[in-house]
């Protein structure tokens, strides 16, 4: 997560997220996306706000089961700012630390 924060990019999103039985609901959005749709979700997001932040808070983990709450700050290409915080939870990858 931290490395994502510093360093926004659809891969690093893709790799927060098992590729096999994780999705991503965020708020606003219809229904999960599935693990094959993230990256170009993400994609989208970088290329629609400008300055994208992405700070983690506070993160545990039980087993492979993570609580992160995240801080995102990000100026939208129409104008104005937006921050959000948000409890994220998901199954550590081993390739990627809280």
């Amino acid at each position: 997560m931290a490395e994502f924060g510093r360093n926004p990019s659809p891969e690093l999103y893709e790799q927060l997220f098992d590729p096999e039985d994780e999705t991503v609901l965020h708020p606003g959005m219809k229904e999960p996306l599935p693990p094959r749709n993230v990256g170009a979700y993400m994609a989208g997001v970088l290329a629609t706000l400008q300055n994208f932040r992405f700070e983690t808070i506070a993160s545990c983990a039980c087993g492979d089961l993570v609580f992160a709450e995240a801080s995102s700050t990000a100026v939208a290409a129409a104008g104005g700012s937006r921050e959000t915080g948000r409890l994220k939870t998901g199954r550590l990858d081993a390739r990627v630390s809280p």
